[in-house]
């Protein structure tokens, strides 16, 4: 028995089709590039950043997620970060005294930083693990490979707690 070459052509032509139609409708819109030069944070009057934490029991699966997925959902809503606030989290950013050499592994989503200058997102800060991996993006050469050691994981908490204590419910 052979094959009908038009029945071939049929199905090879619909599984590209088919493909291409998953391919292009599960991608995400392209992001323009991230600017940010993390040593310039410190002029928190050029920038405004916002902190967006996860609700561990709503979220979804967040391996290797991204806080831009979770920005605009009113389940997860930002919080405009002070002046004060801005000023620790250029400290935590830049001090390279605060990471250690190493990562967490397996990267999952728990929060995230968003900076803006003016309207414009130009970077983000993913955090996971546990609070324990911070991931820049553009990349940040002072948090080395981002894992927080003792003394910045003291000075994130410092940062969050005072976040959660001037936040409006």
């Amino acid at each position: 028995m052979t094959a009908n070459p038009t029945i071939i052509l049929l199905i090879c032509a619909s599984t590209r089709l088919l493909s291409a139609g998953t391919a292009a409708s599960s991608a995400e819109p392209p992001r323009p590039p991230l600017t940010l030069r993390w040593k310039t944070l410190a002029d928190t009057a050029r920038y405004s950043v916002k902190y967006v934490s996860l609700n561990f029991d709503a979220a979804p699966r967040t391996t290797g997620g991204d806080v831009l997925s979770f920005l605009n959902n009113p389940q997860y809503p930002a919080i405009q970060l002070s002046n004060r606030q801005e000023w620790q989290l250029y400290r935590l950013a830049t001090t390279p005294a605060f990471y250690s050499e190493g990562d967490c592994g397996t990267f999952h989503l728990n929060a995230g930083f968003v900076v803006y200058q003016g309207s414009r997102i130009v970077g983000t800060i993913n955090v996971g693990c546990g609070f324990n991996q911070w991931n820049y993006a553009p990349h940040n050469p002072q948090a080395k490979w981002g894992g927080l050691n003792d003394q910045g994981f003291r000075a994130m908490q410092q940062l969050l707690d005072d976040i959660y204590a001037h936040s409006k419910p």
